[in-house]
């Protein structure tokens, strides 16, 4: 069990049946679902997909495609891409 701060935390993504937590350094699991970590974690973090979680504080980037989609770089140099419309 370990103890991750809010503002350690640069996106939370489902992948298979696991929920992962990603920090710079490491990703973690968490036995609870999407929706109730979102419920936990502060305003800074905004649900892009269906699948995913992102921490807005560790966006670098972000890129309006022709076809209309969003594709996020974070700092750490992962790439997300929004699916949700609002």
């Amino acid at each position: 069990m370990y103890f991750l701060h809010s503002r350690d935390i640069s996106r939370i993504y489902t992948e298979g049946q696991k929920v992962c937590l990603e920090t710079t350094e490491k990703i973690y699991t968490s036995r609870l679902r999407l929706y109730q970590l979102k419920q936990e974690l502060p305003e800074n973090f905004v649900r892009i997909s269906h699948s995913e979680i992102v921490n807005i504080d560790y966006i670098k980037r972000l890129n309006l495609n022709l076809k209309g989609t969003i594709e996020i770089t974070l700092t750490t140099g992962q790439i997300c891409f929004v699916s949700r419309r609002s």
